[in-house]
């Protein structure tokens, strides 16, 4: 295991202590309840079983500073065999009668709540440092609020050798227009170029539209120019 994946052992076994602290309190209003006989060797029991789980199911094995929903769907399988195998293990040794039902449901809930902020952060902290790289680059408008427009709008952002930063979008749908995609706005139809890139200070468009015509892109060439704005297909 590499230095990132120690680091999130650590946090995980942290996570495991709150979680099973945090659920006795919320369910007894303790930390050691009375009612939780063998709390003790549950926490015991936990601190082996969740990284175990976690390991086998490929927890320390992403790269989450791309962490999307189906990372989501990760920990909740790994979060699930955890409560399983442990709640399994805890029968087999004949400690199942101390443990509240409740408890270990609201134990699961948080284990899944902390581990997801946990790996999530990485890539709140990834956004954050690409948001303040972006604002050096010059702005530019994507025609095209479609599949392929999203797709040259990850490039932008993600790769560190363009000089772009997009700015909006352009898009003859109106049911489009107001929406965001990953945090950028639609902002109207091709007539709208030359306002947008005025207010925006755009000096650059780039044509996202694999279905457009040879009229569709003469009348975004023809807006681009009232703009005083480069276009590129």
């Amino acid at each position: 295991m590499g230095r990132k994946s120690i680091t999130l052992l650590v946090a995980d076994v942290m996570v495991v202590i709150a979680a099973s602290l945090a659920s006795n309190y919320l369910r007894f209003d303790e930390f050691y309840p009375a009612k939780f006989g063998h709390f003790s060797q549950w926490l015991v029991i936990d601190l082996v079983v969740t990284p175990i789980a976690f390991y086998a199911v490929g927890l320390y094995r992403g790269i989450w500073r791309y962490a999307s929903i189906s990372d989501l769907l990760l920990i909740s399988r790994a979060v699930g065999a955890r409560t399983i195998l442990l709640v399994a293990l805890f029968i087999l040794l004949g400690y199942d009668r101390g443990v509240p039902r409740s408890v270990v449901l609201i134990d699961a809930v948080l284990v899944f709540v902390m581990v997801g902020g946990v790996r999530f952060l990485t890539r709140m902290q990834r956004e954050l440092t690409q948001a303040k790289i972006l604002k050096t680059r010059r702005p530019v408008l994507i025609v095209g609020a479609g599949d392929a427009g999203e797709i040259i709008l990850r490039e932008m952002r993600n790769n560190q050798k363009l000089d772009y930063n997009p700015v909006g979008f352009i898009d003859d749908d109106p049911a489009k227009w107001g929406v965001r995609i990953h945090g950028v706005p639609v902002l109207g139809g091709h007539e709208e170029i030359p306002r947008v890139a005025s207010e925006r200070q755009v000096r650059e468009a780039v044509v996202a539209i694999p279905s457009a015509t040879g009229k569709d892109l003469a009348e975004v060439y023809k807006y681009c120019q009232r703009a005083g704005s480069t276009c590129r297909p």
